[in-house]
């Protein structure tokens, strides 16, 4: 047999296995019955969500860590709007970092996902409350008192709009941190100037500064 019959017999035979294994894909059928399609769009409402820096409650920060989930998801739309209509779809990624569309107020990030079978989910949120503005102090007593008394109390008004204020720490005349929350009690204030700082941290982490109140005690 001559060399050009065995190429024409080689290239038979590679039609024929390709036509077998074409006819064999196309009898392949994928279970599209309406139970699993149910089965599919209940996974895909129930469990897909969008979550912003892992959870917080609170930021400082417009910039946040979007953590993203749904089943099989290959397109997500990210969204500011409540119905996701200011969306635009990209491809799915199970993390994006992503600017709030406000700040000093409680902010909301939508999401969106779509399948495989293009089924698309609802439109799922998580919000965070946005505070960049640090907490402020106003000492109710007057600053400049004289006195000949060794007790003292300094008080005052701290106020913070947005988050709250978590914590409030202070310092004695002596520079001792000292337990406080509206006020310190100085039991024996020395001869001279004697100063009490104040400073506020909310709950969003911004630390305010450093307010002191200062007293003169003349025996």
């Amino acid at each position: 047999m001559s060399k050009s019959k065995h190429v024409v017999l080689a290239w038979i035979a590679i039609v024929v296995l390709f036509a077998v294994g074409y006819n064999n894909c196309s009898n392949i059928k994928f279970d599209n019955s309406p139970a699993l399609l149910k089965q599919e769009q209940l996974e895909l409402n129930s469990t897909s969500f969008v979550m912003i820096n892992g959870g917080a409650d609170y930021t400082n920060q417009k910039q946040v860590q979007l953590d993203l989930s749904s089943p099989r998801a290959i397109d997500m739309k990210i969204s500011n709007q409540a119905d996701c209509s200011d969306g635009n779809w990209e491809p799915f990624s199970s993390a994006k970092v992503w600017t709030l569309s406000a700040a000093n107020k409680s902010v909301s990030v939508y999401a969106q996902y779509k399948d495989l079978r293009g089924s698309i989910s609802p439109c799922v949120s998580d919000d965070i409350v946005h505070d960049n503005v640090p907490s402020d102090a106003a000492f109710i007593q007057a600053p400049g008192l004289i006195t000949k008394d060794s007790a003292f109390t300094v008080s005052w008004n701290a106020h913070d709009a947005v988050s709250g204020i978590d914590t409030t720490s202070c310092t004695d005349p002596n520079g001792v941190a000292v337990a406080c929350a509206a006020q310190v009690t100085i039991a024996n204030s020395r001869e001279g100037t004697n100063t009490v700082s104040v400073k506020l941290t909310d709950k969003a982490k911004n630390v305010s500064q450093l307010y002191k109140y200062s007293w003169l005690v003349d025996r």
